[in-house]
């Protein structure tokens, strides 16, 4: 087993239960490094053709008589997922490979996939990472991958196993995450790329209109590439990134210790359209059920596989009302009713249902702790 540095990931459940299951995505706040002056202008649209080697969908605008202006035709991409935080929506995936051998001629084989999905106006967004062979990280055991969804404010996590995913848990800090945004970067395995060379304007790829670059290994910044070559192509508006794809030949990518091949694709498609986002079945039992009352003046709510905790300013007993009858209104049967002091547990049952609320006094608040088990 080889190791990789570790990309930012950010899944222990242990620090979120610790944290009280206040969890929240960090967003993308990069801006692309290149500059905008350095895009070189559209030309005006001719005919379009079928570029050859490019996806059936993507087209090239012939270019006028006149080439490219050089010192106008470079671009810096310090990330390749930069601009993603200015679309509404999108779809983007990334796979990468490397074939080798270590000091003792033994194979050293691998590959990953990353698929990241984004709805900002439907507050919905979906991350799955999965490897194989030797690619692992160094600190965090993701064993064969991890998948991700938000769904408003509740966020699922799954453990993949193969091309089937574990028990689901759930959790929320009761505040809206920020949406999406690779626990995993493909930065971490391509890195930077500098000065890439413009060699064609006005190309449609994914459905954007782009330009396209190429790059060799002179102008990755990762360490241990003897040869490369790669193309590029970023929307002409926004910047962000639509397609790349490279190859390089080395020793010790990303630390590996091997010498062999990497291959890197990338693609963006979807960019502000209308892209769905459901959560698996697995995860389904895992979310709120809309017929357990929450008291309008709840703070601190917290959600974690099945569990609701809330605090309220109300009476132990005033809420114990409120459940008393809010939960009879949506056809729960309340089958226990017991108190001890300022504690009050509430037991119902709805089909194949139960339901117990904890009900306690906690300083200046009252503390009310929900367990479901469907």
């Amino acid at each position: 087993m080889v190791s990789r540095p570790t990309p930012r990931i950010i899944l222990v459940i242990a620090i979120l239960v610790t944290a009280s299951l206040a969890c929240s995505m960090v967003d993308r706040i990069t801006n692309r490094g290149g500059s905008p002056g350095a895009q070189p202008a559209p030309a005006e649209r001719v005919e379009a053709t079928v570029a050859p080697g490019l996806p059936e969908d993507s087209q090239v605008v012939p270019e006028p008589e006149n080439e490219p202006d050089e010192t106008q035709g470079e671009v810096d991409i310090p990330n390749i997922t930069d601009g993603l935080d200015a679309l509404d929506s999108y779809r983007m995936s990334f796979q990468m490979t490397f074939t080798g051998k270590d000091e003792q001629g033994e194979d050293q084989n691998g590959s990953l996939e990353i698929l990241e999905e984004v709805n900002r106006p439907q507050n919905t967004s979906h991350m799955r990472y999965t490897n194989s062979g030797d690619l692992s990280t160094d600190t965090v055991d993701l064993g064969q991958g991890i998948e991700m969804y938000t769904i408003g404010e509740m966020q699922y996590m799954l453990e993949v196993v193969g091309q089937d995913a574990s028990s689901c848990t759930s959790y929320s800090s009761g505040e809206t995450p920020d949406l999406a945004t690779a626990y995993v970067d493909p930065s971490d395995w391509i890195g930077e790329i500098h000065q890439a060379r413009l060699v064609q304007r006005g190309e449609v790829v994914n459905g954007v209109q782009t330009d396209h670059y190429q790059f060799d290994e002179k102008n990755m910044s990762l360490s241990g590439i003897s040869t490369a070559s790669g193309d590029l192509w970023l929307a002409q508006d926004g910047g962000y990134t639509v397609r790349m794809t490279a190859q390089a030949q080395g020793s010790s990518f990303f630390s590996l210790a091997a010498d062999g091949e990497a291959s890197w694709d990338y693609s963006l498609e979807q960019a502000n359209q209308d892209v769905t986002i459901n959560l698996p079945a697995e995860c389904e039992s895992q979310a709120p059920s809309a017929d357990v009352p929450i008291p309008g003046d709840a703070t601190d709510k917290s959600v974690f596989s099945g569990m609701t905790t809330f605090k309220s300013s109300q009476a132990p007993e005033q809420i114990a009302d409120y459940y008393r009858s809010g939960l009879a209104d949506q056809g729960w049967e309340i089958t226990s009713d017991s108190s001890l002091g300022e504690l009050i547990m509430l037991e119902a049952s709805k089909e194949n249902r139960t339901l117990s609320v904890m009900i306690t006094k906690e300083g200046d608040s009252t503390s009310v702790v929900i367990t479901e088990k469907k």
